[in-house]
């Protein structure tokens, strides 16, 4: 299992939100992402782009692009994109959900 997943969904629609794109940086290099994906059917990201089973102790940086979610869709948003900043110890789990509308977004350490 990936040491980081994630879950998005659109509180304004009440549906999981698809196709929306994550990507996961280290906090000390925030202009290369080591992972990307897009959110599948269910609003979650079931494949990054490259392993995130054994990542490093530190801080990292999940960015979910809600701006071209909403555009898509027709929506003016006040968020173009969210970064939730998380703190890592190597060998644990970490699930990170989003729950999202154009105006408003919370988050919290999933299961």
């Amino acid at each position: 299992m990936s040491a980081i997943t994630a879950h998005v969904l659109d509180t304004m629609s009440g549906r999981p939100a698809q196709d929306l794109r994550v990507q996961v940086f280290r906090a000390d290099n925030v202009n290369n992402a080591i992972a990307y994906a897009n959110t599948n059917i269910n609003g979650r990201v079931s494949q990054w782009s490259a392993a995130l089973n054994a990542v490093e102790t530190g801080t990292y940086i999940i960015k979910f692009d809600t701006g071209v979610y909403f555009a898509r869709r027709g929506i003016d948003t006040l968020y173009p994109y969210v970064d939730i900043a998380v703190n890592i110890r190597a060998g644990q789990h970490y699930h990170i959900p989003l729950l999202l509308s154009p105006f408003g977004f919370t988050t919290y350490r999933g299961s």
